[in-house]
């Protein structure tokens, strides 16, 4: 089940020129929690332990690892 997606706050009535990453940003925040309470999915501590440190490290936002790191919505990775 999903319960939300960036895509889904993007290309709406929004600011031109507002970037794509804007509608992440909240899930971010709770994708930052999470990592930081360390509720991570087996996957992303095999596959992206990388990512996972940048976030604990403040050096990656969660909305960039949504975007990037899960593929922005695929279910398989997220």
């Amino acid at each position: 089940m999903k319960y939300d997606d960036a895509s889904w706050h993007y290309g709406g009535n929004f600011p031109s020129g507002l970037p794509e990453i804007c509608g992440a940003i909240h899930i971010g925040m709770f994708i930052s929690w999470a990592i930081n309470s360390d509720l991570v999915s087996e996957f992303h501590k095999d596959e992206s332990p990388e990512e996972l440190a940048a976030i604990k490290s403040r050096k990656k936002t969660g909305a960039e690892f949504l975007m990037t790191v899960c593929n922005e919505n695929s279910p398989t990775k997220t």
